[in-house]
């Protein structure tokens, strides 16, 4: 009989953020490998009963918009996925996508079953909240941690974030990433998806490229500062919805400033693959600002792209990759690569190739879930195991 999979905490197939990327990719190859897994959504996501043999279990009240309530509402998202997945549907496994369902984490437990919760990042560091916010936002993740079976990890450098005493718990799965299908260049196919004027001008390999949610931790300041006070002519295209008011004024005071000849075009959030893909294949370099751990879905897509890669210097985007690309601390540094890549292409036009290579081994989907199916084998085939000995042979 076949063992019985909860994928909860991701909105649904239709949006493309990390973790729902993560559970269109490994849900399906679970069923694939013999599963039978059921998976979350929101009730306006999206309106199919499966999902490439995936079961599509849906929320019954749909969620606000308004931003303060709707993080109110993900919480008894998170709740109702947790209950239903272990009573009414019987699942032997209930993997969470982050740690809002805290308060219940050990309710499947209790009824015998494996629970685990995906960590993503460090969520506490986020500049985007408050003192108090982030103080709020670890004490969930430590309540998560104690309620939870298992902890997953997608990013080894994240294990000295995971208390001591629950060190045994952590099991390091990876992400992954997709190979690209990247269509003949038209500026107008990407015009079609935002309504920044800009874009229709845009020839290929001739801009630099941001794609992030553009919020403090991105440093998206910084990266308009350095492209503002530097050489280059080529416009900057960035690619990203703010998540803050205050955020989003202080870019855009910086660029009521922007001197002549030089252009930054924010194209809002763009969702259509083929177009966000078009972009990252064509751009002359892909600058990367993400600093909160884990291992970033926008960085792997860059790198299966062979983008020359810009990232921001931390011991996450360094162990993604390597020595194969560029880093920086701050605008000087940013301004320092950009006008090296400008005048001498050639001396970093290796690094694509190498950097590809490189995500082609480590990143691939059907690797992570053949990690996944591994892990989740090892649970019911020997309960003694040490789990650090597992995610250390996956």
């Amino acid at each position: 009989m076949s063992r019985k999979v909860a994928v909860i905490g991701a909105r649904g197939f239709s949006n493309w953020g990390g973790f729902e990327t993560a559970a269109r990719e490994i849900a399906p190859r679970l069923v694939e490998r013999g599963y039978d897994v059921y998976c979350s959504s929101e009730k306006n996501n999206c309106d199919l009963d499966t999902y490439k043999g995936v079961k599509v279990m849906y929320f019954p009240i749909k969620m606000p918009k308004n931003y303060e309530l709707r993080k109110v509402f993900e919480v008894l998202y998170d709740l109702y996925f947790i209950i239903i997945s272990s009573t009414v549907l019987k699942c032997d496994i209930v993997y969470s996508f982050g740690y809002n369902a805290n308060i219940c984490i050990s309710f499947p437990r209790l009824l015998g079953k494996e629970v685990m919760f995906n960590m993503g990042g460090l969520e506490w560091e986020r500049s985007k909240f408050g003192t108090i916010q982030q103080h709020i936002v670890k004490s969930l993740f430590r309540l998560a941690a104690a309620g939870a079976g298992h902890i997953i990890i997608d990013h080894k450098k994240l294990r000295p974030y995971v208390p001591s005493r629950y060190q045994d718990k952590v099991v390091f799965l990876t992400y992954g990433v997709n190979e690209p299908v990247a269509a003949p260049w038209n500026a107008s196919t990407i015009s079609e998806h935002t309504s920044s004027l800009g874009v229709a001008d845009l020839l290929p390999h001739k801009y630099w490229l941001v794609i992030a949610r553009l919020e403090p931790d991105q440093h998206v300041a910084t990266i308009v500062d350095a492209y503002l006070h530097g050489t280059s002519t080529k416009p900057l295209v960035i690619v990203g919805d703010f998540s803050s008011k205050k955020y989003e004024r202080a870019v855009m005071e910086a660029l009521n400033d922007t001197p002549l000849g030089k252009e930054v075009i924010l194209t809002g959030g763009i969702y259509d693959q083929e177009a966000i893909t078009m972009l990252r294949h064509y751009c002359c370099a892909y600058i990367h600002g993400h600093s909160k751990g884990g291992t970033n879905p926008s960085l792997l897509d860059a790198m299966i792209n062979k983008n020359i890669i810009i990232a921001y210097d931390n011991e996450f985007n360094r162990d993604v990759c390597g020595d194969l690309a560029l880093y920086f601390k701050g605008a000087d540094d940013l301004c320092r690569h950009m006008r090296g890549i400008e005048e001498n292409p050639s001396q970093y036009a290796d690094l694509k190739d190498k950097v590809y290579e490189r995500v082609t081994a480590e990143y691939s989907w059907h690797r992570v879930a053949d990690q996944h199916d591994s892990f989740f084998k090892s649970l019911f085939a020997d309960g003694t195991k040490g789990l650090s000995e597992k995610a250390d042979t996956t």
